[in-house]
């Protein structure tokens, strides 16, 4: 297990990062959604790049790259090891790269902030 932690304080945030194949992006979104210590995540396709050419098919290797879906899900740091270790024991074998960082600040911005700035309301 390659991993470093930090001991942030109570009450700290992190976001984690997994990126694996789409062939097994449903299995992580069914597995995400079963997970009570998340509110929701965020996903999107892209593209992933290495060293290790064997890891590649010889499309991915004259792209350079290869097809990756990327989750992002907001965790306290207290349940970061439950999360962790419920990812490797369900979804075992689906190669799931993972990082986990600091979460600085988050929420959601709504319609009343901006309809308080007087600048909005001018006319022409």
């Amino acid at each position: 297990m390659n991993e470093r932690a930090m001991t942030p304080a109570d009450g700290a945030l992190v976001q984690v990062t997994l990126v694996v194949s789409p062939a097994v992006s449903d299995a992580v979104i069914d597995w995400l959604l079963q997970q009570p210590m998340i509110q929701g995540f965020s996903s999107h396709d892209g593209m992933g790049h290495g060293h290790d050419p064997q890891q590649l098919t010889v499309t991915e290797q004259v792209a350079g790259c290869q097809p990756r879906t990327f989750f992002s899900a907001i965790v306290p740091h207290a349940a970061l090891a439950a999360f962790l270790e419920g990812l490797r024991a369900d979804l075992a074998g689906m190669e799931v790269h993972y990082w986990a960082t600091p979460v600085l600040a988050h929420g959601r911005l709504d319609d009343a902030a901006a309809s308080a700035d007087p600048s909005r309301d001018a006319g022409p």
